[in-house]
């Protein structure tokens, strides 16, 4: 289908095939990469660190969002510089991986575009 775009719009089908399958290698890496954190859904959020996972009510929204505030200000009143907290409460102490990370989808099988 895209190849069809492609012709109808008089692009070279030779580079376009060879950028779609430099895209498609991007993609699939970010796909390996996002793994290590679990990232299994769409949508996927992270408030401070922590994971929200899939289509949720805004409540749920709400109630992360006003745990993770809280705890910013209990930790900002305690002496943290309000432009350090996300590089010293978020960054540099949250979850960078998963222990046990969901495996990457596999490659669509195919002959490319």
């Amino acid at each position: 289908m895209a190849v069809g775009f492609a012709r109808d719009a008089k692009l070279k089908l030779d580079r376009f095939k060879a950028d779609m399958r430099s895209c498609e290698a991007e993609v699939h890496a970010d796909l390996r990469e996002l793994a290590g954190f679990a990232v299994a859904a769409t949508p996927s959020f992270f408030i401070n660190g922590r994971y929200m996972s899939g289509a949720m009510p805004i409540e749920n929204f709400e109630v992360l969002i006003d745990e993770e505030l809280a705890k910013a200000n209990q930790r900002i009143q305690a002496g943290t510089p309000k432009g350090a907290y996300n590089k010293t409460w978020v960054l540099g102490k949250g979850l960078t991986r998963v222990e046990n990370p969901a495996p990457a989808p596999a490659p669509p099988s195919g002959n490319g575009p």
